[in-house]
Formats: structure tokens, C-alpha cells, sequence
């Protein structure tokens, strides 16, 4: 299920356990949102100790894993940079799968805790446009606690 959305040119993100930042660094007051936290804006910290960059630059094949009640599940991208498709993978069956929603380069992928709330999120970190006026973007998906569960393990 989607949960946020944002795109800008120059936005940038960061995360840490519990936490995702959004922000524009080389803008004047260093603007910064926290969607899934608190959707008052703020400004983006000086220090960035303890925060994980994320999409700061483009990885060839993006991939995540992480461990979803025990068993190892799998963030991938499928379909073509004009209908690119998220995928939450386990053994190598889908999970759940969602269209990114527009055309985009797919540049990271995470599946962390990112927020207060019980359960995984996939963020996706993209970018469209032209090199000097490129659009960075992210969307990020709620994984449902149910995709975890033995009945839906996939374990044949």
C-alpha cells in the first residue's frame, strides 16, 4: 500500500531507524518533510550522524532484502522504465507487486522500518528528466504485516 509519495528536483532522502527525511539541502532555510511521521514541514538537520543516505546516486540492478517475521523477503523492480513495476519477493514468488506509476529510472530500493508504526516499508528512490533539470523522487510502500504470516508464506 502506498504511504508517500514526493518528487522535486534536487530532493534528496535519509533515513534511520524509524525515520525518513525529505529534503532539498541547497535550498535557502533547507527545507525538510517527515511524511510518515508528521507532515509539518521542518528544516533539514546540519549534521547528518546516524542518518543513512538514500538514491544519493543510482545503483544498476536495485535490490533490498530484509527479514520479514524470519524469512528473507526481497525488494526488485520488473517491467521497463516507462511502466516500471516494485516487487516484494520471497524465494523468488511475489509477495505483492505495484506500478511505480510513471515512467522513472529506478535508482535504490530499501526495506527498512522508516516510521512509528508496526511493520516494514519499500522505499523506492527514482529519477525522470533531463540531467540539469532531473526530477528525484520516492515513493514509499507500506509492507502489510499480513505478507508475513505462515499462511501466506509461500512454503509449498
Amino acid at each position: 500500500m502506498p504511504a508517500a509519495d514526493m518528487a522535486q528536483v534536487g530532493l534528496q532522502a535519509w533515513w534511520k531507524e524509524g525515520d525518513l527525511l525529505f529534503g532539498v539541502p541547497g535550498s535557502k532555510d533547507r527545507p525538510a518533510m517527515r511524511p510518515l511521521i508528521d507532515l509539518s514541514p521542518t528544516s533539514l538537520p546540519d549534521d547528518f550522524a546516524g542518518w543513512e543516505p538514500i538514491g544519493h546516486t543510482c545503483q544498476d540492478t536495485p535490490r533490498s532484502t530484509a527479514a520479514l517475521d524470519g524469512q528473507e523477503v526481497e525488494g526488485a523492480i520488473s517491467g521497463t522504465p516507462m511502466h516500471p513495476i516494485v516487487q516484494l519477493l520471497r524465494s523468488g514468488r511475489t509477495l505483492a507487486e505495484n506500478a511505480l506509476g510513471r515512467p522513472a529510472r529506478v535508482c535504490e530500493i530499501r526495506i527498512v522500518q522508516a516510521d512509528t508504526m508496526p511493520g516494514l516499508e519499500l522505499i523506492v528512490a527514482w529519477r525522470s528528466g533531463a540531467d540539469a533539470k532531473e526530477i528525484r523522487g520516492f515513493t514509499v510502500f507500506r509492507i502489510p504485516e499480513a505478507l508475513g504470516t505462515p499462511a501466506n508464506s509461500n512454503n509449498d
